[in-house]
């Protein structure tokens, strides 16, 4: 028997009823993003071939990533990569999805350190780089910026090196493999204009009860951050502070129901002029203080 031969528009139109039928959000955008992926194009260029037979190989790729898709895993993932802040993010399941929140913990510092690179390069830490989003686009924005970023798994790493070389901010974006800042040298005490970090913060409670999609599928190390959720924040509060230097900025992500207990520790800790910003739905998501 002869295989079926599909043409392009026939090929997204039957996947959108499928993703349908299985009460997936925007699935014809679904469709045509695995099929862009699949062909190695832009979404754009499917409308330039929608009478074109889709050839077998590609139409093989196309099948296993919408069963994947279909089954449940993140789209970012079946695809390989992402966007953040308009730059391309190489993303697998050894890193977090970036989420468009964390663009405001990126904004929020490039707002404070601005001005202040302009006279003197920034130098900034992170702690759990991931993917290396928050450390790729604060060198895109800063040009001056010269930043460590910490990583506790290496596989994590690995990839975050890999979008760090594909952004071109090797020269100034140096990944260590390390659990939270234990082996800094002790040279960067009191060196970094910034601490920056959007740490696990997701309580042990709360871990069972993620959606699927991101319990199933994203890392746990990534996202669980002690029984309150606070182990990161009390850690950088206490410990991390050293390599702030006086007059720094402390910049963090925080769980929507964190913002009065984070606020507290940083006062705490001595730190002054403590703020809280809230993200796109009003939900409490970044706090910056000063050293």
């Amino acid at each position: 028997m002869t295989a079926k031969t599909w043409t392009t528009l026939e090929l997204l139109k039957t996947t959108t009823d499928f993703f349908e039928g299985k009460g997936l959000p925007s699935a014809r955008l679904a469709a045509e993003r695995l099929l862009a992926h699949a062909w190695d194009c832009r979404r754009v260029d499917l409308y330039l071939r929608t009478e074109q037979d889709v050839d077998e190989k590609v139409l093989e790729a196309y099948r296993g990533f919408a069963r994947a898709y279909a089954a449940g895993h993140p789209m970012q993932y079946v695809v390989g990569e992402t966007e953040f802040m308009g730059l391309p993010f190489a993303v697998d399941r050894r890193v977090l999805i970036p989420r468009p929140e964390t663009e405001l913990l990126v904004d929020a510092v490039v707002k404070r350190l601005r001005s202040a690179a302009e006279t003197a390069p920034p130098a900034i830490l992170e702690l759990g780089t991931g993917s290396g989003a928050i450390a790729v686009a604060l060198a895109s924005q800063l040009r001056t910026a010269e930043i460590w970023t910490t990583e506790a798994s290496s596989d994590a790493a690995q990839v975050a090196s890999q979008n760090v070389r594909r952004n071109n901010v090797e020269d100034r974006v140096h990944v260590l493999v390390m659990d939270r800042f234990e082996a800094l040298s002790p040279d960067l005490a009191g060196a970094m204009r910034c601490i920056v970090s959007n740490p696990p913060y997701v309580t042990t409670d709360e871990m069972t009860t993620l959606p699927p999609v991101v319990r199933e599928h994203e890392p746990h190390r990534a996202l669980h951050g002690g029984p309150e959720g606070l182990d990161f924040y009390r850690y950088l509060c206490s410990q991390g502070l050293q390599f702030l230097s006086p007059g720094g900025i402390l910049a963090l992500e925080i769980g929507a129901g964190q913002g009065d207990v984070v606020t507290a520790l940083c006062r705490a800790a001595g730190l002054q002029d403590v703020s809280l910003t809230q993200d796109y739905a009003g939900l409490d998501r970044i706090v910056v203080a000063s050293k």
